[in-house]
């Protein structure tokens, strides 16, 4: 089975999702579409879309003309039911794609290690389905989503919607549920001063990422797995 991946940024790839996917069977195409005007395939060469993370907000399109790309290919892949797993930026995507909105957060981002907690519809969900119902996992983002009216709320918490369904194969997250502890402190080398500014206690999330960290690592190996799954099914009914 064949997966595309869109990636916005050197450091944000697929991270924990990549081996669970790749022993599931799966195959890669990576688009940086921060450098390449346009995936070298057309998306009904693959099973499944995986969207992820990045620097750039969904409303800037003025500077990231790739956005629009985006949309259009995953609105295309919308239409044909083809999997879809977006991640923070790739799940704001999605939202808008689906007929939600996303835009910036109120009261400002959310960084560091957050509870999330499962609304009564995560019980019988395809890839969230018999995780715990709540559990701290790992937030960088200063917008947030709308999902709409017909989607399916997943996860949420005091503060934004963290994980949702649309239609049978698609699924948005705002958490960063991929990423490993190496990722989530090399993001803060690269980014300390950004997250200083917003009043981020780093020591407290390096704590964070050593007592959960690990746990995380298992939660979305379990998740990438289920979502092989469905990648499978979609790949076997072509």
């Amino acid at each position: 089975m064949q997966i595309l991946v869109l990636q916005h940024d050197g450091d944000s790839g697929l991270d924990s999702l990549e081996e669970p996917l790749r022993e599931a069977g799966a195959r890669f195409d990576v688009w940086e579409s921060h450098r390449e005007p346009a995936p070298n395939r057309p998306v009904t060469d693959y099973d499944g879309l995986v969207v992820l993370g990045g620097i750039a907000n969904p409303d800037e399109d003025a500077e990231h003309a790739w956005l629009a790309t985006e949309r259009t290919l995953m609105r295309d892949a919308l239409d044909r039911e083809l999997p879809v797993l977006g991640v923070c930026l790739g799940g704001q995507l999605l939202a808008q794609v689906a007929g939600g909105t996303a835009g910036p957060a109120p009261g400002g981002p959310e960084i560091g290690w957050h509870e999330v907690r499962a609304t009564p519809a995560q019980a019988s969900d395809e890839l969230f389905g018999g995780l715990p119902q709540a559990f701290r996992t790992f937030e960088w983002h200063g917008y947030c989503f709308q999902p709409p009216p017909t989607a399916t709320l997943l996860y949420d918490n005091d503060r934004f919607n963290q994980a949702f369904r649309h239609g049978r194969n698609a699924w948005g997250t705002q958490f960063h549920f991929e990423a490993a502890p190496d990722t989530i402190r090399d993001w803060f080398a690269t980014a300390r001063d950004e997250a200083l500014a917003y009043g981020v206690d780093i020591d407290e999330v390096e704590r964070g990422t050593v007592r959960f960290g690990d746990a995380q690592v298992a939660l979305c190996r379990t998740v990438a797995g289920r979502f092989a799954a469905v990648v499978a099914r979609y790949a076997g009914s072509r």
